[in-house]
């Protein structure tokens, strides 16, 4: 057994992981010096980009049917660099709905003696909820209205945890609420790594905001825009409102989402359906 660990920050969705991604990309010198790897970083041009972090690589390793034990191995190898620790984030991780894929990382971590550890935010269901609409608006070309999109909208939260800690013992997964740290979102992650108290956060990097929520006037805008490309071509929808979303939220980062507004019966009602089915 190495002093190797790796550690796999999988979400989940709608938690700040965009946000993590960027910190830790635009601080991983500092990070490195302390003996933590961010490799397989994206460059990005700015610190409130959206990405999918530095995980995907593995992620999609994990999911295909064809890469074999050594191309596992050899790619979470490489997530090290000259570093004992290594850091992997994506929300992308949160999407293996089958043990299988947690299984072949187990099993890598097995064969190269390192040690394996899950971090994991939560977040509470109707926040979660009104974050993921905007979140539709922005990335995939929805159009209709909170309450109805809602109906099928899914919290899987729950579900993701299940399958994870069904694979791993439950002190190698380290679930944080979203909704309890987001004030020090940095700080929790970093708790979690271990990493030396004396690493200062810059108080600008925890207030920006990352993928941030529409305000009002944006999400009728984007709405208006969705519903008449998707009458035009179902596929110009997703394509279109991420570039148009993309230039409202870098043109004003930090402006402050606004309300959505829901009928709150229909909100208590999916709350409901979600916990029976979970």
């Amino acid at each position: 057994m190495t002093d190797k660990t790796l550690f796999i920050h999988a979400g989940g969705s709608k938690t700040g992981s965009s946000a993590l991604q960027n910190f830790f990309e635009i601080n991983a010198p500092r990070l490195e010096s302390l003996g933590f790897a961010y490799e397989y970083r994206l460059n990005i041009k700015s610190e409130y980009e959206i990405n999918s972090g530095n995980g995907l690589l593995l992620y999609q390793v994990l999911s295909s049917a064809t890469t074999t034990d050594n191309d596992i191995d050899s790619l979470v190898l490489s997530y090290f660099g000259q570093c004992n620790n290594a850091i992997c984030s994506s929300e992308c991780f949160a999407e293996f709905m089958a043990a299988h894929n947690w299984k072949k990382l187990i099993e890598s971590s097995v064969r190269l003696g390192l040690k394996l550890k899950v971090i994991f935010y939560v977040r509470n269901v109707i926040p979660f909820l009104l974050s993921s609409y905007d979140q539709a608006i922005k990335r995939h070309g929805e159009w209709r209205l909170f309450d109805e999109w809602v109906i099928e909208a899914d919290w899987r939260h729950s579900s993701t945890l299940r399958i994870i800690t069904d694979e791993l013992p439950k002190e190698n997964v380290h679930v944080l609420h979203f909704d309890q740290t987001r004030a020090s979102l940095f700080k929790g992650v970093l708790d979690v790594l271990g990493i030396d108290p004396s690493f200062k956060v810059d108080p600008n990097e925890q207030r920006r905001l990352v993928n941030r929520s529409l305000t009002e006037e944006e999400r009728k805008a984007l709405i208006k825009v969705n519903k008449t490309l998707i009458k035009i071509n179902k596929a110009l929808g997703g394509a279109y409102s991420r570039e148009l979303s993309d230039l409202l939220i870098y043109a004003n980062p930090n402006v402050q989402g606004e309300p959505i507004l829901c009928n709150k019966k229909t909100t208590e009602f999916k709350r409901a359906t979600i916990f029976r089915e979970s």
